[in-house]
């Protein structure tokens, strides 16, 4: 992923950007996956929410540095910055799989430790030999659980009009509203800093009040900021999208994950 971020300021045509893109876009989904399911192997299940939680407020930690230094960027380097923003993404991204791959362990195990929660007086989880982790995954079990593709159903939903927000975002505040880049960045910054505690919020609202319940609570809040920031066009209506950030990219792992281990 760092490779063909970097590989996307080296593009002169519309298809050579447009493949770099969709490289970018497996290697995103390859990571975000393994990255999630971290928590479900530290924490105890009663506590995965939050876990989860904590996990992607990495996602809103990025998006607020992005927001600060890429508009830094495309000020400094003029018609070449984006060229530039690109270069240093990249070379962030290759920064942080190196540091990925020298402390990051996949079951605590590894290192003598319990997961997080672990009570040895009430057996609260139960350890599973290496061997048995080991065996493959049984996809056309996983096939045959209809609850896997009503779930499957409702997170393409949410993804579909999350890439759709984040497409056309910048692009909306600055071409139809007339906001400058520094502004456009300035909310996109918001949006990142206030989604760094998202995870963290309904994370723990989810162990609390269950998946159900926190979900549909989520998602609700979700869709009342979609409409006011598609309705009102003034400063108030451009920043409830970013708060409702508090149930969105943050949000949703913590709510699905630990139910789809619960199926």
């Amino acid at each position: 992923m760092g490779l063909t971020l970097i590989l996307t300021g080296f593009a002169q045509s519309f298809s050579f950007a447009f493949i770099m893109r969709l490289l970018t876009g497996f290697g995103n989904g390859a990571a975000y996956v393994p990255a999630m399911a971290l928590g479900s192997a530290w924490f105890v299940m009663k506590r995965r929410g939050l876990a989860t939680g904590i996990v992607s407020a990495g996602i809103g930690g990025g998006t607020f540095i992005a927001g600060i230094i890429v508009p830094a960027i495309l000020r400094a380097y003029g018609g070449e910055g984006w060229r530039y923003a690109w270069y240093y993404l990249g070379g962030g991204v290759l920064l942080i799989s190196g540091l990925a791959f020298a402390f990051i362990r996949s079951q605590p195990e590894e290192k003598g430790l319990r997961p997080i929660g672990f009570n040895e007086e009430k057996g609260s989880v139960k350890s599973i030999p290496g061997e048995e982790r080991a065996k493959p995954l049984r996809w056309d079990l996983v096939y045959r659980i209809k609850e896997m593709w009503f779930l499957g159903f409702v997170y393409f939903m949410y993804g579909f009009s999350y890439v759709i927000y984040m497409t056309f975002f910048a692009a909306y505040l600055t071409k139809e509203i007339g906001l400058s880049q520094a502004q456009a960045g300035a909310i996109w910054a918001l949006v990142g800093g206030l989604s760094i505690f998202c995870g963290v919020i309904w994370g723990g609202i989810s162990d609390l009040l269950g998946r159900r319940y926190g979900a549909a609570l989520a998602y609700l809040t979700l869709a009342t900021a979609y409409i006011i920031f598609a309705l009102v066009k003034t400063p108030m209506g451009f920043t409830s999208r970013p708060s409702s950030l508090v149930s969105q990219h943050g949000a949703s792992p913590p709510l699905w994950l630990p139910l789809l281990e619960i199926t």
